[in-house]
């Protein structure tokens, strides 16, 4: 494949719709979080994010669906298989179906489960129930998602997710103003308005696929079910899966358990937090849209066998996101006070949140390391170094981060979530060599 193909230009034009689209992706958070931050009372702005955490810990930790989906597509198109492109999203798609189903069912339990986690009680324990047997209903809508984009991003068909996402956002972000202040339903209306937006975007996504599908002269509609079931495949990609979902695990505990000593601090910290988290959120959405470019790029030319393509792309790559995160930081420090009037006036959280955003500005440069090289690892599908790492990462964290917390307070949690940033690129840049090679071999 000619070298063009990997050139920056090439790079950013593959990362520029995901990084738009990943924009989006929070924004529609950011609305739900600006509409209850002008609530007359804290305790709706602190239940939507401990009812947003409790979503990403659920969600997120399945979130193989969607890197899995990746790795294997880009890998196929390389290799030029395209009943296996279409197999490998069926499957996903089963899986992500069975998995909202069961997550339905079982939601009492997982509701009472995130409130006794997240030490939510009282009003803000009622308010967080409410949001979350709500959103809930969307369950296998938002995995389906998860896999329509995974799929598309391995194929660097970038331009679907920004449109998918579009859809997802812009219909959310109508659907909330409409249902809280139109139908006065509050902190209900934020949640039933992501369910219905996760229905529009599904659709346009799956319509999508169809089309993509046709253009390698296949039928989505019509897949071959004797394939798509067969044991031996089935259990390759469960075997997959189930490192990554340890994976997934492990990353949003942690990222949870930052809210949850959030909590111990007091309403109107936890408050502020749920405001300044909101740069980590954008910082990681953004970085991911080079680290997709990776991926794509990295898993297509091992399906090809291409080593020297392959260098060329980590090289060029690891440039642009140390790029991207300094621009990021830049943006972040000009643009805060502004960030900040939006999304909130209760003067007690805007103070403290305006006392604690130097530790939120510069969150881009110490995570940049870790987007992108689960990018290259992704595209290789070898999940078990990403499972080990954030295995050591969890048993080291949490513990640190509580103590750091109790010793030092804010200051100390936002020092722990450094730790955990940092950690990844150390214990995961010495290993993806023999990975990469590993992968080329077959």
């Amino acid at each position: 494949m000619a070298t063009e193909s990997v050139s920056y230009r090439r790079i950013v034009a593959i990362a520029l719709p995901v990084i738009a689209a990943n924009i989006l992706l929070p924004l529609q958070g950011l609305v739900d979080t600006a509409i209850m931050g002008h609530f007359q009372k804290a305790v709706y702005l602190s239940a939507l994010g401990l009812g947003a955490a409790a979503f990403s810990l659920l969600y997120v930790s399945v979130n193989f669906l969607q890197y899995a989906t990746s790795g294997l597509s880009a890998q196929a198109l390389g290799a030029q298989d395209y009943a296996r492109l279409q197999r490998i999203l069926w499957r996903a798609l089963l899986i992500a179906a069975s998995l909202g189903c069961i997550f339905w069912l079982a939601r009492h339990l997982i509701i009472a489960l995130a409130q006794t986690y997240f030490a939510a009680d009282g009003q803000i324990a009622d308010l967080m129930g409410e949001y979350m047997r709500w959103r809930i209903i969307g369950a296998p809508l938002e995995l389906g998602i998860y896999c329509t984009i995974g799929w598309f991003a391995g194929q660097s068909q970038t331009r679907a997710i920004l449109i998918q996402q579009a859809v997802l956002t812009g219909s959310n972000i109508v659907l909330s103003l409409l249902l809280v202040y139109g139908f006065d339903m509050a902190i209900r209306g934020v949640a039933l308005g992501t369910v219905i937006a996760n229905l529009l975007a599904l659709s346009y996504g799956l319509w999508a696929v169809n089309t993509r599908q046709h253009s390698f002269q296949l039928n989505f509609l019509r897949p071959d079910w004797s394939r798509i079931l067969r044991w031996q495949e089935i259990r390759a990609v469960l075997s997959l899966n189930r490192d990554l979902l340890i994976r997934s695990t492990m990353l949003v505990l942690c990222i949870s358990w930052f809210s949850r000593m959030g909590n111990t601090l007091g309403e109107n910290i936890l408050a502020a937090n749920v405001v300044l988290f909101w740069f980590l959120y954008i910082a990681a959405y953004a970085l991911d849209g080079i680290a997709v470019a990776a991926e794509g790029l990295t898993g297509q030319s091992i399906g090809e066998g291409n080593a020297s393509r392959l260098s060329l792309i980590i090289r060029r790559c690891t440039i642009a996101s140390l790029v991207t995160a300094l621009a990021i930081t830049l943006i972040y420090s000009a643009g805060f006070p502004l960030f900040l009037a939006v999304m909130t006036d209760i003067e007690t959280v805007a103070e403290i949140a305006y006392r604690y955003r130097w530790w939120a500005i510069i969150l881009p440069i110490a995570g940049v390391g870790g987007y992108l090289l689960d990018g290259f690892y992704f595209a290789a599908t070898a999940a078990a170094p990403l499972r080990n790492t954030m295995i050591i990462i969890a048993i080291i964290t949490l513990p640190l981060s509580a103590w750091l917390t109790h010793t030092y307070g804010n200051g100390g949690l936002w020092l722990s979530i450094y730790v955990f940033l940092l950690l990844r690129p150390i214990l995961l840049a010495p290993k993806l060599p023999s990975t990469l090679r590993r992968a080329l071999q077959g």
